[in-house]
């Protein structure tokens, strides 16, 4: 859902876009001069604070469908080929739900979906999280492949640092292990 957020002005704009398009308006005082925003104007650039998510899921999968994807394109393998992938990354990781997802945010606040889709189809994006395609039998026989392990050494640079390893099985008995992986 879209929400405007507006201030104390007196501007009819986000109330004609509100009544046009049944956007709620939530209404915030507002209290700041705007200073804070020059003082280091030239100097400071807030891009560097911002991190950019290349999955749609939260960021703490990133670094295993980095590391899954990797290790296919590096051996030249499919999901067919893979028997099992331990996941070894931080405590805080393992947490995420790892349930078959039934919506959208279940599938997108998930670390073993994620991780399924992109080894099933190379990518987790915008096609991945559509409710119509949610439950799709490769990836949820591809779920049951993995395994979330913590890793002490990894975790002990969490949260500055997100960070995981994978060990994969492949079905002609060869054992892939990736570097270790930070978006």
């Amino acid at each position: 859902m879209s929400y405007i957020i507006m201030t104390d002005s007196d501007s009819d704009l986000p109330f004609a876009l509100q009544q046009e398009m049944n956007i709620p308006v939530v209404k915030m005082p507002y209290t700041l001069d705007g200073q804070e925003y020059l003082d280091d104007l030239g100097q400071k650039w807030q891009v560097m604070d911002l991190y950019f998510k290349p999955y749609t899921c939260c960021r703490w999968g990133h670094p295993a469908i980095d590391a899954c994807v990797g290790l296919m394109r590096e051996h030249g393998i499919t999901a067919d080929d893979i028997e099992s992938a331990a996941i070894h990354t931080f405590y805080r990781a393992t947490l995420l739900s790892k349930i078959v997802p039934k919506t959208a945010d279940e599938a997108q606040y998930n670390i073993a979906y994620p991780v399924a889709a992109a080894l099933v189809y190379g990518d987790f994006g915008l096609a991945q999280v559509r409710e119509e395609n949610l439950g799709d039998p490769k990836v949820v026989e591809m779920m049951k492949r993995l395994s979330f392990v913590v890793d002490e050494e990894l975790d002990k640079q969490f949260p500055a640092r997100r960070i995981c390893r994978v060990r994969m099985e492949t079905a002609d008995g060869r054992t892939l292990v990736s570097p270790e992986c930070e978006p």
